[in-house]
């Protein structure tokens, strides 16, 4: 997450919502109220992540039904991940799918693409590997083929005030409660546990979102912020 470019466009983005999208008050995410900000297409990289999922589920979906048609060693060791974990609680997928990404190396986006911030779908990631939202993608892709309503997870960028570095993580709605899907710990933690963690913005197939405190936690400058290492 290092494009002083792409947070220059999500400042104007998130300080004020554009004509004709509403904010609209909604829950707490990471303990911050929040306001709706509309279309998640807004967000160029995130509206090609979703044409992505929906290109490349064909053939993930060929992969599971048929190990032939995985490319690589990785892509069917997520195929045998995914396949003991159809079936499974909501818990124990979670626990499963985190723990099966978090196994990629963390890479760095100039080291695989040459740009300061690029986010991979899923099948590149799985070749690949990638950084933060990276994981955070995957995850999102693998529970949705596993039937996790997209309204239910949230990628959220975020700063981690503990480490002071810029951070994206996958939330995933139970009921009431939800829990964070993070290549920092192999395990599933509730949201509650983590006070550091202050969200930019989320957002899934469904919205866009902001802390509704103006002001709180948005970055002028990602330069002034270490990125995040596993």
């Amino acid at each position: 997450m290092r494009s002083a470019t792409l947070y220059a466009l999500l400042m104007a983005l998130l300080l004020a919502p554009a004509a004709g999208w509403a904010a609209v008050p909604a829950t707490a995410l990471l303990r911050a109220p929040e306001v709706a900000l509309g279309s998640p297409t807004r967000l160029p990289k995130w509206r090609r992540v979703l044409e992505s999922l929906d290109q490349e589920e064909a053939a993930l979906r060929a992969c599971l039904a048929d190990a032939r048609a995985c490319e690589g060693a990785r892509e069917r060791a997520w195929r045998q991940t995914v396949r003991a974990t159809s079936g499974l609680p909501l818990g124990q997928q979670l626990e499963a799918i985190n723990r099966f990404v978090n196994a990629s190396p963390y890479r760095s986006d100039s080291e695989l693409w040459g740009a300061s911030d690029y986010w991979a779908t899923p099948r590149e990631f799985l070749a690949r590997s990638g950084d933060c939202e990276d994981y955070a993608i995957a995850k999102y892709a693998t529970l949705r083929l596993l039937g996790i309503p997209e309204g239910a997870m949230r990628l959220v960028v975020l700063h981690d005030t503990r480490r002071n570095f810029v951070h994206a993580v996958l939330v995933v709605a139970d009921g009431p409660r939800r829990w964070v899907l993070d290549n920092l710990s192999d395990r599933v933690l509730p949201e509650e546990t983590l006070p550091h963690y202050r969200p930019y913005y989320s957002v899934n197939a469904e919205g866009l979102w902001r802390p509704a405190t103006p002001g709180r936690g948005l970055v002028l400058d990602e330069r002034d912020l270490r990125p995040a290492r596993r």
